[in-house]
C-alpha cells in the first residue's frame, strides 16, 4: 500500500527462463481456487460459487480448516472498525453504506459441510479428518454487496472495484491459523501463493480487467471474462462501462495497460513511470514472471495506490490531482515485495513496506540523493521515535491508532535500516543479498529471519547486533 498524500510527519510477455524465479521442486502449487461470479451492477450484488482445491502440507491433522471473508469486514455489525478516524470522511464520500457476504451450503469432497461464519472468519467443520499430504475440495457459493464507498472493495455508484473480495484460506503455520482482523491501518492480509481461475459475468457493455490473462464470450446481452493467473497470492478485478484505456510494453515484453473512468491529464507520464520501475525492479531484484500489470482507476480511502498481483489500484483524486507519480514506483515494488516474495504484513510490516520503500529510490534518485534525503529523513525521524509506542520494527499492526505512527516507523524506520545495512556491507553484497532473497523465496513467505540470513550470507558476517538494534530497540541506532 502506498503512503497517503500528503505525506505525513517524515519528508518527503516473455521473460527468459534463466531469468525468472527458481521455483524449487517442492514449491508445487498447493492450492487451486476456481470461481464464477455474477453481478448484478444496478444493485452491486454478486452471486458466486468457489471451488478450493488444497493439499494438506503440513505434520497436523485437520478436523476443521478456515478461511478469510474480507468483505464482511465492511459490514454494519463489524465488531473491528476497518476504517480508521483519519480516513472516514473519504471512505463514505456518498454517505454511509456497508457490504457484506453471506455463505450458503458448503462441501468438502462432495459431503455438505457445517460451518461457522463469524465476521470476516468462515470455519469450516470437515466431515472427514485431513491428514497430512491428504487432498480436500472445497465447494461453496456466496452471495456479496458491494458498498457504495472508497475502499479496497468499493464503487462510486457506477465503477466497481474488488479487493480482496474472494473467500481465500487461512494461512496455517507454527502459529496455528491467522485470522486477524481486518485492521483499520495496514495491509491485513496474509496468504499463500495460488492459481485463480475465475469467470465473471457482466451486463455486455462492461469491461473486466484483473489478475491474470483474460478471455470472454458474449452470449444473450451477457459478457463472461475468464482471468487465469499462477502464483499468485489473491484475486482482484474492476469493472466499467466507461473505461478508457492506454497500454505500453516493457522492453522485457510485460505489457503494462491504464485503465481510467475519468480523465487524468498525464497518461503517458503514467505509464512512463510505471514502464521505469517495472524495468527497474526485474534489474535489481529479479525478473517479473507475469505477462502483463494492469493499473485501474479507483476510489481509495487515503493513500495513493493499493497493490494487488498483477493489478494496481490507483486512487481517482490522485490520477487527477497529482503533479508526481511516483507512488506508482511504490506500489509497482509491491509485486516483488509481498506479491511474489510473501511475508506476514500484519506482523512484520517493515518486509515489504520497508524494503520498498528504500529500493523505490533508486529509480529516481542519484547515489548522492539517496544519501542526502535518508540524513534529513534521519534527522527528522530521530526528533518524532521517542513520541511513538512501539517504535521498534517488530511490532503489529494491532498496536497502532494513528497513520503517521504506521508509517513513520514501518515504512521508514524499515526504509532507514535497509539503507544503512547497504552502507554497512557495501553495494556489491547488498545487490547480491536482494537477488538471492528473490530466488530463495519467490512464492514463499520470508520470515524475518530468513530475511536476515540471506543477509548475513551475502554479507559474509553476523548481523545479529545490526538488526537487533534496529529492529527492537525504542530509539534509532546511528545511521
Amino acid at each position: 500500500m502506498d503512503t497517503p498524500s500528503p505525506l505525513p510527519v517524515v519528508t518527503s510477455n516473455t521473460v527468459l527462463e534463466s531469468e525468472s524465479p527458481t521455483i524449487p521442486p517442492e514449491q508445487k502449487v498447493q492450492t487451486e481456487y476456481t470461481a464464477a461470479l455474477d453481478i448484478n451492477v444496478k444493485e452491486r450484488k454478486i452471486l458466486g460459487v468457489e471451488k478450493i482445491q488444497c493439499m494438506n502440507s503440513t505434520d497436523a491433522t485437520f478436523s476443521e480448516i478456515y478461511m478469510n471473508v474480507f468483505l464482511n469486514a465492511f459490514s454494519a455489525y463489524s465488531p473491528q472498525n476497518p476504517v480508521s478516524q483519519e480516513a472516514s470522511r473519504k471512505v463514505y464520500r456518498y454517505g454511509e453504506d456497508y457490504g457484506y457476504m453471506t455463505i450458503g451450503e458448503v462441501f468438502a469432497n462432495s459431503e455438505e459441510a457445517e460451518y461457522e461464519l463469524n465476521d470476516t472468519v468462515l470455519k469450516i467443520i470437515l466431515p472427514q479428518e485431513l491428514r497430512p499430504g491428504e487432498n480436500v475440495e472445497i465447494k461453496l457459493d456466496f452471495e456479496g454487496y458491494i458498498p457504495m464507498i472508497n475502499a479496497r472493495t468499493g464503487s462510486n455508484g457506477i465503477d466497481m472495484w474488488c479487493g480482496n473480495l474472494l473467500p481465500t484460506l487461512a494461512v496455517y503455520d507454527k502459529n496455528g491459523w491467522h485470522t486477524d482482523p481486518y485492521y483499520s491501518l495496514g495491509d491485513p492480509f496474509y496468504t499463500r501463493s495460488a492459481n485463480f481461475s475465475v469467470s465473471i459475468t457482466t451486463p455486455i457493455e462492461y469491461v473486466v480487467v484483473g489478475t491474470g490473462t483474460s478471455t470472454y464470450s458474449e452470449r444473450l446481452e451477457k459478457k463472461t471474462t475468464t482471468f487465469a493467473a499462477k502464483l499468485v497470492r489473491d484475486f482482484a478485478f474492476a469493472i466499467s462501462s466507461r473505461y478508457k484505456s492506454k497500454s505500453i510494453t516493457t522492453s522485457t515484453g510485460v505489457d503494462i495497460d491504464l485503465y481510467t473512468f475519468s480523465e487524468p491529464r498525464n497518461y503517458d507520464e503514467i505509464l512512463s513511470v510505471a514502464e521505469k520501475s517495472m524495468d527497474y525492479f526485474g534489474e535489481m531484484v529479479g525478473a517479473y514472471p507475469y505477462p502483463q500489470l494492469v493499473l485501474v482507476e479507483a476510489g481509495l480511502p487515503y493513500y495513493n495506490g493499493m497493490e494487488y498481483p498483477e493489478v494496481i489500484f490507483l486512487d481517482s483524486d490522485f490520477l487527477n490531482e497529482a503533479s508526481d507519480y511516483t507512488p506508482v514506483a511504490h506500489e509497482i515494488g509491491h509485486q516483488w515485495f509481498y506479491n511474489i516474495i510473501g511475508s506476514n504484513q500484519i506482523s512484520n510490516a517493515w518486509m515489504d513496506e520497508g524494503m520498498t520503500m528504500f529500493m523505490q529510490e533508486g529509480i529516481f534518485k542519484s547515489d548522492a540523493e539517496i544519501d542526502e534525503t535518508a540524513r534529513a529523513e534521519y534527522e527528522a525521524l530521530k526528533e518524532s521515535i521517542e513520541e511513538i509506542s512501539p517504535s521498534w520494527l517488530d511490532a503489529s499492526l494491532a498496536v497502532y491508532s494513528r497513520w503517521s505512527d504506521y508509517y513513520n516507523v514501518q515504512y521508514m524506520r524499515g526504509k532507514l535500516m535497509f539503507y544503512a545495512l547497504k552502507k554497512k556491507i557495501g553495494e556489491e553484497k547488498f545487490n547480491a543479498f536482494i537477488k538471492d532473497y528473490y530466488q530463495k523465496y519467490s512464492f514463499k513467505i520470508a520470515s524475518p529471519q530468513d530475511l536476515m540470513e540471506t543477509a548475513e550470507n551475502a554479507a559474509g558476517l553476523s548481523l545479529e547486533g545490526f538488526f537487533g538494534e534496529w529492529m527492537s530497540s525504542q530509539a534509532l541506532p546511528p545511521l
